[in-house]
Parts: structure tokens; sequence; C-alpha cells
């Protein structure tokens, strides 16, 4: 959306404000709004925390899972721990079976 591409604009690759930034949508409940412009195609040592990449994918998994896919597909599996990405749809399952009932 538009946020997401503003933060792409005025931040382009500056590692310190994407990452402030993502734990400040985060924190609003609205980092989907620009998740899908986390850089993602940088070099390693350019790349953000793989903690930033993990909450947006953990975000994407509780409220997105089509975006959740796009990302897991897109983004290089270097960038966050696949484990931990794991863990958090195994709870985003347990979650909705819990609703389910």
């Amino acid at each position: 959306g538009h946020y997401g591409r503003e933060c792409k604009r005025f931040f382009g690759n500056n590692k310190a404000l994407w990452e402030k930034w993502i734990y400040t949508f985060d924190q609003k409940i609205k980092l989907p709004a620009i998740a899908v412009h986390i850089p993602f195609d940088v070099n390693p040592e350019d790349a953000l925390p793989a903690e930033a990449y993990e909450m947006a994918l953990s975000r994407f998994i509780a409220l997105h899972s089509e975006r959740f896919v796009e990302r897991v597909f897109s983004w290089p599996i270097d960038l966050y721990n696949v484990h931990t990405v794991i863990v958090a749809a195994e709870d985003a399952i347990r979650i909705a079976e819990g609703r389910g009932r």
C-alpha cells in the first residue's frame, strides 16, 4: 500500500530506518502495510536482522496467508530462521483450530 511505497522511497536500503519502522508498524498492528516492501534483494551484509523478516512473516501467517506464501517463495531463506517461521505457523494453526471449536 501507500505506506510501504513511501517507506521504500524514504528509507531505500537504510537498515536502521527499516528496522525502526518495522517495529513501530508492528506495535500499531500495521506491519502488513509495509512488509511487502521490506528490502530482500540485497547483499547479505545489507540485509536487515533476521528478526525483522521473521516478524513480517509471522504477521502474514496470522493476517494474510496468501501474502505469507508469496513472501516465503520470494524472500531468500538465508534472511530468516526457517525454524522460527515454522513455529509461528504451527502456533497460528493451533490458534485457528481453537477458534473453530
